[in-house]
């Protein structure tokens, strides 16, 4: 099985052998997970009917029938308390996955290590993994098709994250020197300061919100400055 780059970066993350992939999709990972040796044993599941049956027929296709468990459900529901050392939630909004890891929290909680990669959303899930006790174990960057994702891996612990700017930059990423750390704080600059010309445009805007933006963005140059020697 041939796995995208953020797919491979999760699949290298791994380091227990029962996994479970919530909203598996097409079921590459799982499958490669089996195929490399690197799990003996893989949940997949996923909430929707299509999804399942994508996941079925690459199962079979792969003949990995009685190495992949294929279940349909919501999030963590389709499984036990302690019935696997992984869980990863990739593929979705921040905010989808901090719900699936709220409305599952006793199941995650029993997890060694949860692998997430959000989508959307990443500053607020990174502040409800701070309220909700989960410890970063590491996080990366990887790019794909012009795109830089990141990655989280978790457990149960006290988080790191202290300030707001945390949430927006993780400190994990700083201390690692992440090489695609610049390209991803200039992608935020880029991003704030559209939405300040946009804000200072407006009719009608919150001179809080404008102030809040313009300390963001000096901030982040002046972070820039330290990780562009990475």
């Amino acid at each position: 099985m041939i796995l995208t780059h953020r797919l491979l970066k999760i699949a290298n993350m791994v380091e227990y052998k029962s996994l479970a992939d919530i909203g598996t999709d097409h079921a590459k990972l799982p499958v490669y997970l089996i195929e490399n040796n690197i799990c003996s044993k893989v949940v997949a599941s996923d909430v929707a009917d299509g999804p399942v049956k994508a996941c079925k027929d690459t199962v079979g296709r792969c003949g990995m029938s009685k190495f992949v468990d294929i279940r349909k459900g919501d999030g963590l529901a389709t499984i036990l308390s302690g019935e696997v050392e992984t869980i990863v939630i990739a593929g979705m909004g921040g905010d989808l996955i901090a719900t699936i890891l709220e409305k599952g929290k006793e199941v995650a909680n029993s997890a060694k290590e949860i692998i997430l990669q959000p989508m959307t959303h990443i500053p607020q899930l990174r502040e409800f993994l701070k309220n909700n006790d989960f410890k970063i174990l590491d996080e990366v960057l990887v790019g794909e098709k012009s795109k830089i994702y990141t990655i989280i891996k978790i457990t149960v612990g006290k988080n790191q994250y202290q300030t707001e700017f945390d949430f927006l930059i993780s400190p994990v990423l700083v201390e690692n020197k992440d090489k695609l750390l610049p390209e991803y704080i200039l992608k935020l600059i880029n991003k704030y300061k559209c939405e300040i010309d946009g804000l200072s445009k407006a009719s009608c805007y919150s001179e809080e919100q404008l102030k809040n933006n313009n300390l963001i963005v000096n901030e982040l140059e002046k972070l820039y400055e330290v990780a562009k020697n990475y």
